[in-house]
């Protein structure tokens, strides 16, 4: 199979960046807090089990498009945490995880208390607390005329005139700078083509996804639509 010229490969990436950039921010809902504890964690576990509960049936995109009932989870957890956490209250974050894990889609978690802060500092003050990736970003086109790079959280690469910048995620500030800065990089090395390799890239900030595309595209990038506005 023939490799797709640079000027097909630029054509495609631009008329896709928006489209994918869009997918990947649009995380669904993160659920973080500090609960408020009692002598009784049964009672504690089933108001933070309404809490989150609530929140995904309130705010979850479309639960039409998920693979269970939710309100039939809600009862099946709700069964759950009074028998499993009656000895052990430590239960309630690994019952809360598991129902948020019904959503089956990768942008959707509960986050424990002992992990708010790790978030934090590592990606600031997110609107939603995502899923972030632990694993390593794939390298693509290694080669021995690889001339390589990185611009703060952002790789690039050039190989026979194709430059590829990695993006890790989209939820630090930085990012779309980075980007900026990498594709200065990697045309002053001689890119005529560039790839854009969200591959891991979990998601993140709509600001820095808005950034990060208007290093490619211009006008219009971009609109928000929820249940709720």
């Amino acid at each position: 199979m023939n490799a797709p010229s640079p000027g097909r490969v630029v054509a495609r990436a631009t008329h896709t960046l928006a489209a994918a950039l869009v997918a990947l921010c649009a995380w669904q809902v993160g659920v973080a807090e500090t609960p408020v504890r009692t002598t009784d964690p049964v009672a504690d576990g089933l108001k933070r089990l309404e809490r989150v509960w609530t929140l995904v049936d309130e705010r979850y995109w479309d639960l039409s498009t998920v693979p269970v009932d939710w309100d039939r989870v809600r009862d099946r957890y709700r069964a759950a945490l009074r028998t499993e956490a009656r000895d052990d209250p430590g239960a309630v974050d690994r019952i809360l995880m598991r129902m948020v894990n019904e959503l089956a889609d990768d942008h959707s978690r509960f986050v424990p208390p002992d992990e708010v802060e790790r978030v934090r500092e590592a990606y600031g003050d997110l609107p939603c607390i995502g899923v972030f990736a632990d694993r390593p970003v794939p390298a693509p086109w290694l080669g021995s005329r690889t001339e390589h790079g990185r611009a703060g959280p952002v790789a690039w690469r050039v190989e026979d005139r194709l430059g590829v910048i990695t993006v890790e995620d989209l939820a630090r500030s930085g990012t779309s700078a980075g980007v900026r800065t990498a594709v200065q990089a990697a045309e002053r090395a001689g890119a005529e083509a560039l790839v854009l390799d969200l591959r891991g890239n979990p998601g993140g900030r709509l600001v820095e996804m808005m950034t990060t595309a208007g290093v490619f595209v211009r006008g219009f990038l971009w609109r928000v639509v929820t249940r709720w506005s």
